[in-house]
């Protein structure tokens, strides 16, 4: 009986030492971020637009204060971040201070935005997107 609880307790300790390696990989980046202002490059700045960057492991989601989440894959190298949103038309993306070119064609269904993080903690983003577009959150 011994036996078995000593093999037990150690399949519990290894599940346990291994999931510790599954923690968010995405450090203070992960949760929920309220978009407080966004600045163009064109000098337009957009104040608390209700609008919400969720950033999970390897899935980001762009959430307006109501409605359906717009879903994207996620890569994370800081001070890199890169959203691919295969199913989404570019247009859809404008009130998270995402700029689609003008040449960019009408039925375009998928697009990866690419962003720098300038500023991250614990309560407070700041991220440029390779447009120019500066968005700054805090953390919601």
């Amino acid at each position: 009986m011994k036996k078995i609880a000593r093999i037990l307790s150690l399949v519990i300790l290894l599940a346990v030492a291994g999931s510790c390696r599954e923690l968010p990989l995405i450090g203070d980046l992960a949760g929920q971020w309220q978009i407080t202002k966004i600045v163009y490059p064109d000098g337009r700045v957009v104040e608390s637009p209700q609008r919400y960057y969720c950033f999970y492991r390897h899935t980001a989601q762009l959430r307006p204060g109501g409605g359906a989440a717009i879903t994207a894959n996620m890569t994370y190298d800081n001070p890199s971040l890169t959203l691919q949103f295969p199913t989404t038309q570019p247009r859809n993306l404008e009130a998270w201070g995402i700029v689609v070119p003008e040449n960019t064609p009408t039925g375009t269904i998928e697009w990866i935005q690419k962003y720098h993080i300038d500023h991250l903690s614990s309560e407070r983003l700041v991220m440029t997107t390779e447009q120019g577009v500066e968005i700054t959150c805090r953390k919601f």
